[in-house]
């Protein structure tokens, strides 16, 4: 077997910098003799390889590298500008030096709003959302928000997608800034050829300027990123600089031939740049738990209602239900509300709602409809087929006005979303905080959020006709039955009293915080 000197030799940075500074070479010299002054230890690696790679140029001998590499710092006009701090964080305080923004500016090129924290060394925490329509993840993000500055944190918005906020005067008692990346190269979608777990990444997060969203970030102390696809790529750099970052995940969504996809596959390629990892649901951790991603890391997000339901409030509804019940046992009944509220698209299954409509006036099913939504016209087959409006049905645009979405679930016996795929939809919840009964498909976490049969019902995820065809049973037994309606409106109500964001939020304001007053040696307080 063939003989060789070491090819590689490995160090810690700290050993390196002192035999830069000491201007005498006679300690790593004895790395030459029989017996060497540091402390060493040599693998041996042994196997069928070739003479002909081993014995090429620059690979027989790493000690003349070494020893190159030592004379060259040593000599370097650079030498001293080791004795200088370059670090983000110093332990006296979150936001070190009055030269932070003059160095972010030169790392990025580009010139970085920083916060007032920056200076001041207040704890700040950055919110990216892709698009402030008051959907369910960016409801999230904002109950977040709200309640890191109970806290006592600053909150700083970041917009990546558009630069429209619709209905801006909710958002005042929330965040204390608000930015928007506005970089049009960033949409639409690109593929950059690049991929991971077979999905692609966006173009812009390889060609794309990154420099831009990084100067809207530095500063902060911690980074939260909702479903903002492009802010996988700044989380490697936020973290090396003692940034907290994490992400929250919401849904594994379903291309057209419904295969999965979607933001916890673009997480797998960037794992290794967060310090947490959130989901609303078990199912959604567990799925990253058996991708691999450390358990250390992950943490549940829970939802809650975005809205609050007072005691009055609830014992309210809860009288106005038992009312309800108690006339309809001695008069006619009435016709069961049905209420679908929310985006009208795939996704949440248009195509079932308006065949289950259908449906339920050829059978002669006793229900008033009332759909909300922004899509009503059903593409299926490449045949649009209109949810038309009636004496039974009533069709209005999407509201998100708070007050406007409470009046509506107060209107409804039951909410129906029969949807293919989910997260966790805070419209179960919030329905269920007003005593109205959801019906919904078993997708995602739904199954966590609903007691078949004691606070709502669930629907088995089939085939069209069979979603239909559950659906229809389900809501015939509802209007038939007030009793057994009545149960389940209270039980909804009943589960949801102990559920609001100040609890299902804490853990994570808690380990965000103890992570920064660990990098940083500051206190959590």
């Amino acid at each position: 077997m063939a003989q060789h000197q070491p090819v590689l030799v490995a160090t810690i940075r700290k050993c390196i910098l002192d035999c830069a500074r000491d201007s005498s070479t006679w300690w790593i010299d004895t790395l030459k003799s029989p017996k060497p002054e540091p402390s060493v230890a040599v693998i041996t690696l042994s196997g069928p390889f070739s003479t002909t790679v081993l014995e090429r140029p620059g690979l027989t001998d790493a000690f003349p590298a070494l020893f190159t590499l030592l004379d060259q710092l040593r000599n370097s006009p650079f030498r001293h500008a080791d004795a200088k701090s370059w670090e983000w964080r110093s332990p006296d305080a979150l936001i070190p030096g009055r030269d932070l923004f003059l160095r972010t500016r030169a790392h990025m090129h580009a010139l970085g709003p920083l916060g007032r924290c920056a200076l001041s060394g207040e704890r700040e925490v950055a919110i990216q959302l892709p698009v402030v329509s008051f959907g369910g993840v960016e409801q999230v993000g904002i109950q977040v928000a709200l309640q890191f500055r109970k806290a006592g944190w600053r909150t700083r918005l970041i917009v990546t997608e558009t630069e429209e906020i619709k209905e801006p005067g909710r958002l005042l008692e929330v965040f204390d800034a608000i930015c928007f990346l506005n970089d049009p190269e960033q949409a639409p979608w690109t593929v950059s050829g690049q991929r991971y777990f077979g999905h692609d990444l966006q173009n812009w997060i390889v060609n794309g300027r990154i420099d831009r969203l990084i100067g809207l970030l530095a500063g902060c102390a911690a980074v939260i990123a909702f479903q903002a696809k492009q802010a996988n790529e700044p989380m490697g750099w936020l973290r090396r600089q003692g940034v907290v970052t994490a992400t929250s995940l919401h849904l594994i969504d379903r291309d057209r031939f419904d295969a999965p996809q979607g933001h916890p596959y673009l997480m797998l390629a960037y794992e290794h740049a967060y310090d947490v990892i959130t989901a609303p649901s078990n199912r959604l951790l567990e799925f990253c738990a058996a991708s691999g991603v450390p358990a250390e890391k992950l943490l549940l997000l829970a939802n809650a209602p975005t809205f609050p339901v007072d005691e009055a409030l609830r014992r309210r509804r809860v009288r106005r239900l038992e009312e309800a019940t108690f006339a309809e046992a001695r008069a006619e009944q009435r016709k069961l509300r049905v209420l679908s509220i929310g985006r009208l698209d795939r996704q949440k299954g248009v195509e079932r709602l308006a065949a289950l409509i259908q449906t339920a006036r050829a059978d002669g099913l006793p229900v008033e409809w009332r759909l909300v939504g922004s899509r009503v016209v059903v593409n299926e087959g490449g045949a649009n087929a209109l949810i038309a409006p009636g004496p039974d049905l009533t069709i209005e645009p999407s509201v998100y006005d708070r007050g406007a979405v409470i009046d509506r679930l107060l209107w409804a016996d039951v909410v129906v979303l029969l949807s293919h795929w989910e997260g966790a939809p805070l419209v179960i919840l919030e329905a269920q905080a007003l005593g109205t009964i959801p019906l919904a498909t078993d997708v995602g976490a739904v199954a966590e959020m609903i007691r078949h049969g004691e606070d709502g019902i669930l629907v088995s995820n089939g085939s069209l006709q069979a979603v239909v065809r559950e659906a229809i049973a389900a809501l015939w037994e509802l209007a038939e039955n007030p009793g057994y309606r009545l149960n389940l409106a209270q039980a909804a109500v009943a589960r949801m009293e102990q559920t609001n964001w100040d609890v299902t939020a804490a853990p994570l304001v808690a380990k965000v915080s103890a992570l920064v007053a660990e990098k940083t040696g500051t206190s959590t307080k």
